[in-house]
C-alpha cells in the first residue's frame, strides 16, 4: 500500500468536506426564505456542496489508476460540472 497516495487522497477529501461546509449557511438561509437565491447562486452552492465530493470521487479514481496531471484535472472539473446537471 502506498501510504503517500492514501495521505494525498485523505487530504483532498478533507478539502472537499470543508468546501461543502462553507456553503451550507447560504443553502440553509435560502431554504428558510432569509435570502433570495438566484439560479447562479444556486449553482454555486450546488458546486460547493456536492461538486467537491463528486470532483474528489472522479479525481481519486483517476489518481488511483495512475492518470497524469492533465487527466486528473479533467476528472476533477467533470465532477464539479456533474453536480449542476
Amino acid at each position: 500500500m502506498d501510504f503517500g497516495l492514501v495521505h494525498h487522497l485523505c487530504h483532498a477529501l478533507n478539502r472537499a468536506m470543508l468546501r461543502a461546509c462553507a456553503r451550507q449557511h447560504a443553502d440553509l438561509a435560502g431554504q428558510m426564505g432569509m435570502s433570495d437565491v438566484d439560479p447562479d447562486t444556486w449553482l454555486e452552492i450546488a458546486r460547493a456542496k456536492s461538486g467537491g465530493f463528486l470532483a474528489w470521487a472522479a479525481w481519486s479514481g483517476a489518481l488511483r489508476a495512475g492518470a497524469g496531471e492533465h487527466t486528473l484535472a479533467c476528472y476533477c472539473e467533470y465532477g464539479f460540472h456533474a453536480s449542476s446537471q
